[in-house]
C-alpha cells in the first residue's frame, strides 16, 4: 500500500485573532481568550464572505485583597437580555482549592469558573484569511438563567431558511450542557425551544454538531413503512472516566428539541482519553467530511479527520491520524497549553480552511488541498 504523508497546510499555520483583538467589558477585566469559533460561508452585498462566532473569554484581573471574584451574567430571562457581567465575592479561606481556570467552593464542593465567555463575530473576504471587520458589541451572550456563566464553542449549521447554532452552556445545576439557537441574520437570535422556556437540550453533553440535512431514521418508520426523516447530530456525552472514555456519537430528532436513540461511532483509540466532534461535516463527493479532535493521557489536543456515508451518516467509511497538532505557531502556551481544536470547516475552490482554537487563546486557520485531505484519509 502506497504510504501516504500527513498533509501539509499550504501557507502553514496563521494566526487571525488573539485576545489583543478585543477589549474587556469592564476595567476590573481582561480578555484571555478569543478562539474555538463557529465559521460559515455567508453573502454580503452579493459577494460570498466567511462569518466567524468567536469565544472571546474574560476573566478579573484585579480583586480586592483576599477576594476571589467570579463572573456571572446578570441574565434577565429574554432574549433581549443587557450585557451586563457581575461578580461572586469570595473570600479565600472559603474556598477548598484555587486554580487558574476555576475554584472549588468549600461549602458545598462544587467548583466555579474564574472566566467569562460570549460571542464576537468577525467576518473576512472571500479568500478566508483577509479580515474585513470585527465588532465590537457582542450580539449573542448570556440571557437565560441556563447561560448565566457563559456562551462556549459555538458550531453552525445550515438548517432549513436559517442557521442553527448549537454551543455549550456551562450552569452549576445543569452541568455542563449543550443550548440551541436559531438566527437567519446573525443579528437576532431565538433561542430553543421557542415556545416555551429556553432550556438545555442536551443535558450533561457538550460538542453537538448537527448535519445540514435529514436522513433515513435507524429506528421509526412513517406511515406508510417507509423509513421515517429524522435530523441527525453527532454528540459528545460527559463519561465517567473510568466506565467509559467520553467519545463521539450520533443521536437522531424529528424536532431538533427531543432527541435519542443514541449510538456509538467514534472508539477512543490506544491510550486516548477522550474524542470529540469539531466543525459541521461537509458534501465531499459520496461523504460527509469532518474533523474531530483526539485528547491524549497528557491532555494534548489534536485534530484527525473522518468520513461519513452521505446518506446513512452512521456508517463510519474512514477514519484518519492526527494531522492536526498544537504549538505549531509561535504564541506561546496562553490560557491552556496543548491544545488545537478545530471547530470550522468551510471548502472554497478545493481547497479547505479549517478554523482551529489554539491553547484557548487564538483563532488560527490551515488551508489544504482537499485531495490531499480526501488521500490522507482513505489512506
Amino acid at each position: 500500500m502506497e504510504r501516504v504523508q500527513i498533509p501539509e497546510p499550504i501557507d502553514g499555520v496563521e494566526i487571525l485573532f488573539g485576545p489583543e483583538d478585543f477589549a474587556p467589558s469592564r476595567p476590573e477585566m481582561e480578555v484571555v481568550g478569543a478562539f474555538n469559533p463557529g465559521v460559515k460561508t455567508i453573502e454580503e452585498g452579493g459577494l460570498e464572505k466567511t462569518l466567524l462566532m468567536i469565544r472571546v473569554t474574560e476573566t478579573p484581573h484585579i480583586c480586592p485583597k483576599g477576594e476571589i471574584l467570579l463572573p456571572y451574567f446578570d441574565v434577565k430571562n429574554r432574549d433581549d437580555s443587557e450585557f451586563r457581567i457581575e461578580f461572586d465575592e469570595e473570600d479565600e479561606n472559603s474556598l477548598e482549592e484555587i486554580g487558574k481556570r476555576e475554584v472549588q467552593l468549600r461549602k458545598d464542593g462544587t467548583f466555579r469558573l474564574r472566566h467569562i465567555s460570549y460571542q464576537m463575530i468577525a467576518v473576512l473576504g472571500k479568500d478566508g484569511t483577509t479580515i474585513e471587520r470585527i465588532e465590537t458589541k457582542s450580539r449573542f451572550y448570556p440571557c437565560w438563567e441556563h447561560e448565566r456563566f457563559g456562551i462556549e464553542d459555538i458550531r453552525i449549521a445550515k438548517i432549513g431558511e436559517g442557521y442553527l447554532l448549537t454551543y455549550v452552556s456551562p450552569h452549576r445545576t445543569e452541568g455542563v450542557s449543550t443550548s440551541f439557537a436559531i438566527t437567519r441574520d446573525f443579528k437576532t437570535y431565538k433561542r430553543l425551544p421557542i415556545n416555551n422556556t429556553p432550556r438545555p437540550i442536551f443535558v450533561g453533553e457538550k460538542d453537538v454538531i448537527p448535519l445540514e440535512g435529514k436522513f433515513p431514521s435507524t429506528h421509526a418508520r412513517d406511515e406508510l413503512g417507509n423509513p421515517r426523516m429524522d435530523y441527525a447530530a453527532l454528540t459528545r456525552p460527559n463519561a465517567f472516566y473510568q466506565v467509559c472514555k467520553p467519545a463521539t456519537r450520533m443521536s437522531y430528532s424529528q424536532d431538533l428539541i427531543d432527541w435519542g436513540n443514541p449510538h456509538h461511532l467514534l472508539d477512543v483509540r490506544g491510550d486516548d482519553e477522550a474524542n470529540g466532534p469539531g466543525p459541521t461535516p461537509i458534501k465531499v463527493d459520496d461523504m460527509w467530511l469532518g474533523v474531530y479532535h483526539e485528547v491524549d493521557k497528557n491532555n494534548v489536543y489534536r485534530g484527525a479527520l473522518f468520513g461519513l456515508d452521505l446518506r446513512e451518516p452512521w456508517r463510519l467509511l474512514h477514519r484518519s491520524k492526527p494531522f492536526i497538532f498544537p504549538n505549531e505557531h509561535d504564541r506561546g502556551d496562553g490560557y491552556v497549553p496543548d491544545v488545537s481544536y478545530p471547530s470550522g470547516l468551510i471548502l472554497r475552490d478545493g481547497i479547505a480552511y479549517i478554523y482551529t482554537g489554539e491553547n484557548d487563546s487564538f483563532t488560527s486557520v490551515r488551508k489544504y488541498y482537499l485531495e490531499d485531505l480526501v488521500k490522507f484519509l482513505k489512506a
